[in-house]
């Protein structure tokens, strides 16, 4: 991993922001995109984007199989909380 790409992941704590995706996406009945967490979070889509790996990783957070179109308009994986976890 760059120096850069390191300081920058330690400048966000990706524990808080895992925690705010992880709750927006259980109060969501459909589940989001990354694109739609970038905006309700207000973060860059690098800081959603690896807490979204980083729960995947981990089991909490799963491709929900469906897409919808982002603000670019191509389409993105709806992201949902693994079934049965976190609750």
């Amino acid at each position: 991993m760059q120096e850069t790409s390191r300081e920058a992941y330690a400048s966000i704590n990706p524990q808080t922001l895992l925690g705010e995706i992880v709750y927006r996406l259980r109060e969501s009945a459909t589940g989001l995109t990354c694109d739609a967490l970038e905006i309700i979070l207000e973060r860059s889509h690098q800081s959603v984007s690896s807490c979204i790996r980083l729960g995947v990783k981990r089991r909490w957070i799963e491709d929900s199989g469906e897409r919808q179109p982002t603000r670019s308009g191509r389409r993105a994986i709806i992201w949902r909380v693994l079934s049965g976890k976190l609750e």
